[in-house]
């Protein structure tokens, strides 16, 4: 899957990627709604949409999820 860097994000060094293209959302849209308590697929689709068009994003995003939630808990700790 080919993801488009739209932004580069100078602070962190990070460029931010389109992983949903039928929804627009971005990676850091899923990581803010990460840490707004969504932690599936199913909920992400339900609060921005993300993966609700040809679905080919899900993995991807499923991915970025899991990966902001290890962050997440590795800073918590």
């Amino acid at each position: 899957m080919k993801l488009f860097a739209i932004k580069n994000d100078l602070h962190l060094n990070k460029s931010t990627m389109y992983v949903c293209l039928c929804q627009a959302v971005t990676d850091q849209d899923i990581r803010d709604a990460v840490d707004d308590g969504v932690h599936t697929v199913s909920q992400l689709a339900e609060t921005c949409g993300a993966g609700t068009g040809c679905g080919r994003c899900q993995q991807m995003a499923q991915e970025v999820i899991e990966e902001h939630l290890g962050d997440s808990q590795h800073y918590a700790a």
